[in-house]
């Protein structure tokens, strides 16, 4: 038995099961000798065994649950662990081609620095053209004249 504080509490439980078990009709039908049958000491350990029996393998029951549910979380976690990796992986990776696109864009960053001066210094000769060309036509309309 699983655990049995006194005799005593284990034929008041067995009588508590027991009347507890019929219902008011079927009390009403019992013949005095399966009343008494009902409270003879023999039958009620029977009955107490046989409920212990039965919270042993409701119990057990519980535990393989419980169990199936850890394993299937410890599960959970593992796959949830390797995509955790992967990701990781991914991102590491990313973060090297994100690295050398740096370094290649510092490496054009001068080169466009040169581009943009070049382009700003022939904006100015341009500008040099317009008013030289300006100038010499303003000297033309003066030696016309």
């Amino acid at each position: 038995m699983l655990f049995l504080y006194s005799k005593e509490v284990t034929v008041d439980f067995a009588l508590f099961l027991f009347f507890n078990k019929m219902d008011n009709n079927d009390t009403k039908n019992l013949k005095p000798d399966e009343y008494t049958k009902g409270l003879n000491r023999e039958h009620v350990i029977k009955l107490t065994e046989e409920s212990c029996k039965h919270f042993v393998e409701y119990t057990k029951a519980e535990l393989k649950v419980t169990v199936e549910d850890c394993k299937l979380l410890e599960n959970m976690n593992y796959i949830t662990k390797e995509k955790y990796s992967q990701m990781n992986q991914m991102s590491q990776r990313i973060m090297s081609e994100i690295s050398k696109l740096q370094n290649t864009y510092d490496q054009f960053d001068q080169f466009i620095t040169q581009v943009d001066d070049i382009h700003q210094q022939s904006i100015k000769m341009e500008n040099t053209i317009k008013a030289l060309d300006e100038y010499s036509k303003h000297l033309e309309n003066k030696l016309s004249l």
